[in-house]
């Protein structure tokens, strides 16, 4: 896959909540719920499997910070 054709390498602006060094984190643009939002890598990876140790771990990392984001604004729906 292209960075031309990727719909996560140049995300629209006010849809990123957080930058890591090596994972963005985007509001879902068609979320399933509230607060649904999407933790990508920095790099093309088709799998979990692919992403490299760094990566997992910062992804990993990036939920507790990304749910400390979430959860103020839409606790009483959740």
């Amino acid at each position: 896959m292209t960075s031309n054709s990727c719909p996560f390498c140049n995300p629209d602006p006010t849809r990123v909540f957080y930058q890591g060094k090596l994972v963005t984190a985007l509001r879902d643009g068609f979320p399933v719920s509230p607060g649904h939002a999407l933790l990508i890598p920095k790099r093309h990876v088709a799998t979990w499997f692919d992403a490299t140790y760094e990566e997992q771990l910062e992804l990993m990392a990036a939920i507790d910070i990304v749910r400390a984001t979430i959860l103020p604004r839409h606790c009483r729906l959740m």
